[in-house]
């Protein structure tokens, strides 16, 4: 899987179902989407990070309704910048 691929919420999701880590930037912030080490589920366990700090803990659904500037990330996401893997 190819980073650059990465521009639709379709495409995260299933980043996501292999247990990828994802790096990404909006306005100069680096966020993480990791999988969290306290479980196997791959559903549920997922943490969102922004340059060291957890903001949020949950499920793929928790993590894209999860509000970053007053918009929620499934929202933003088509415009997030520098995608990695």
């Amino acid at each position: 899987m190819n980073a650059n691929n990465l521009n639709t919420l379709k495409a995260l999701k299933e980043a996501m179902s292999y247990n990828l880590e994802i790096y990404f930037k909006i306005n100069g912030k680096q966020y993480m989407i990791l999988p969290d080490p306290k479980t196997g589920i791959l559903e549920d366990g997922w943490l969102l990070v922004c340059e060291n700090s957890l903001l949020k803990k949950g499920s793929t659904f928790d993590i894209f309704n999860y509000k970053i500037n007053g918009q929620l990330l499934k929202d933003i996401w088509p415009e997030v910048k520098d995608v990695e893997m």
